[in-house]
């Protein structure tokens, strides 16, 4: 069978939505937030424009043009161009790498499942690899430069097995987080299958390869 990526695929509406979803929520974050100057909820806010770049970024990468939701509002966002997005995107993430900005990203994340500078850098640098398709004119200097940052930082990659697990494999195994692969994950997503269950994580890329042919993904036979 035949996959289409459009609307009638329920894993690509259901992404679509879903981004959008998640830059609500940041946008509701934002905009309750945007009165109070303590340390913590800077550092908060600038913790959700990340994850509200990242979301856009999925959007104008798989999408294209796309509606522009960047405040709360009960008015339709009005549609943004490719190239436009491109350059908001990239305005927002220089900002949160500014340490002269007051909601700029750490140097070193706070936790082991938070965000710090480098993850806007590396994101940086994949905007900028795409940049031909996004807006015409490519930026290859400027994705050496940013991946140059993060290959720089104090991240690394996991190089050395341990008795019948190779570095790849320990990667996606449960005590990722203290095994040595913490070092090399920029932005990690907490899934322990103990106290985080949740059907969004290797269901979401299980159930993406489905088409009408399938059971849906709720079915008790799926």
């Amino acid at each position: 069978r035949i996959m289409a990526w459009n609307s009638s695929n329920t894993l690509v509406e259901g992404l679509y939505f879903r981004l959008f979803f998640d830059i609500t929520l940041c946008n509701s974050f934002l905009d309750n937030t945007k009165d109070l100057t303590d340390e913590k909820t800077l550092q908060q806010r600038a913790e959700v424009r990340f994850i509200r770049a990242l979301n856009q970024y999925y959007l104008l990468d798989l999408f294209g043009t796309v509606p522009n939701a960047t405040t709360v509002t009960v008015e339709s966002p009005k549609p943004i161009q490719r190239a436009d997005l491109f350059v908001q995107l990239e305005t927002e993430l220089k900002s949160l790498c500014d340490p002269s900005n007051a909601e700029a990203l750490p140097d070193k994340r706070l936790s082991l499942y938070r965000v710090d500078k480098v993850a806007a850098e590396l994101l940086l640098a994949r905007l900028y690899l795409n940049a031909e398709v996004y807006t015409g004119t490519p930026r290859w200097n400027e994705a050496a430069e940013y991946a140059a940052k993060v290959m720089k930082s104090d991240y690394k990659l996991l190089t050395e097995g341990t008795g019948m697990y190779s570095a790849y494999q320990k990667l996606f195994m449960g005590d990722n987080d203290v095994n040595g692969a913490q070092n090399e994950g920029i932005l990690m997503v907490y899934q322990d299958g103990v106290h985080a269950q949740c059907w969004g994580g290797a269901r979401f890329l299980v159930n993406a390869t489905r088409d009408a042919g399938w059971l849906p993904c709720g079915s008790d036979d799926s």
